[in-house]
């Protein structure tokens, strides 16, 4: 059975996934035409920007040929050599793609003498457990430190951050073209703990007076509380029911059949009266116990090194008695 399991699953798979994918081709394609009529209009940013949208939905080369070309117009030249050397790695090898493949290499051949760089130097001194190095809130990998990496001109934030330290945050303005630029990750400022090194989490939530054992407190006595009731009320029918057996056989003209249906009420009365004293003692039993748990139930006092009490409720039954044993241990 399992092949045909599989086979149901990737079924469905396709089934849930076809859709989403056709969804995201087509408003890729309504994002690809807008870039499109964005970049005829001289809107050259906002093109880049609806290309790249389109480009994450529906990934295809004619899209990304048409990010470096929209890149490189608007002078982001870092991006648009990286779009370039994309389109010719994704290209190669590819005998129907060898013209493109050849005009993107050409392309990012000419634009790589022009792009500017910067180096993020991180010291060995300053590297902490935990240090994070962003440029423009993206983290950059530890393998790409102290490498001069290419940019595109203009400002840009670089920060750090690491556990238990200040953070740091500088702002560096790269030229567009032809431009090498540095910065120094310095040594990060400790942050001082009052407590000593230790981590203290302080609640200041008060404990809720309805814990568990209370909550269960009070189902136990509603239960009580019914049972106790029912018990009563089986008592006034037990004492009905007798009245009802006196009255149906007078001493003075008792006949032989009013004499079989007093017996029967007086056993039923004795039945009824059974009933009420079990229901009744188990009622009270189970307020008592309610009770109990109740007052043992309070929030615990971690600080107090008091235990918490231990509450064991069990049924007692017996042929004439019924009820509940409660026994509590501190």
């Amino acid at each position: 059975m399992r092949p045909i399991i599989m086979c149901v699953t990737v079924a469905v798979l396709f089934a849930l996934v076809g859709p989403a994918r056709a969804q995201n081709a087509a408003q890729a394609e309504r994002l690809f035409r807008e870039a499109k009529a964005l970049s005829d209009a001289g809107k050259i940013r906002e093109a880049c920007e609806a290309w790249e949208a389109s480009q994450r939905l529906d990934p295809s080369l004619a899209t990304l040929a048409n990010i470096a070309n929209c890149r490189e117009k608007a002078g982001d030249l870092a991006a648009a050599w990286e779009a370039f050397v994309a389109v010719e790695r994704q290209t190669a090898g590819i005998g129907t793609y060898a013209g493109l493949n050849a005009k993107a290499r050409t392309r990012a051949t000419e634009l790589e003498p022009r792009l500017s760089y910067l180096t993020i130097n991180v010291p060995d001194e300053v590297r902490v457990e935990g240090l994070e190095v962003l440029r423009d809130g993206q983290k950059i990998e530890p393998g790409a430190w102290n490498r001069a990496l290419p940019i595109d001109g203009g400002p840009h934030t670089i920060s750090g951050r690491a556990p238990g330290h200040e953070t740091w945050t500088t702002t560096i303005t790269v030229a567009a073209e032809g431009d090498k630029q540095a910065v120094e990750v310095p040594r990060f400022k400790a942050i001082r703990n009052p407590t000593g090194g230790k981590t203290v989490v302080i609640d200041r939530t008060a404990p809720s007076s309805f814990t568990p054992r209370r909550k269960l407190a009070i189902g136990i006595t509603a239960g009580g509380v019914v049972a106790v009731a029912a018990g009563a009320f089986l008592g006034v029918r037990a004492r009905g029911i007798a009245d009802d057996a006196s009255a149906t056989c007078p001493p003075e003209t008792c006949t032989l059949a009013e004499e079989a249906r007093a017996e029967e009420l007086s056993a039923d009365a004795a039945r009824t009266a059974l009933y009420a004293d079990v229901a009744f003692g188990v009622g009270v039993a189970a307020v008592a116990t309610g009770a109990v748990l109740w007052f043992t139930g309070k929030p615990p006092r971690p600080a107090d090194g008091t235990s918490t009490p231990r509450v064991t409720v069990a049924p007692r039954l017996a042929p004439t008695f019924a009820g509940v044993t409660a026994a509590v241990r501190f």
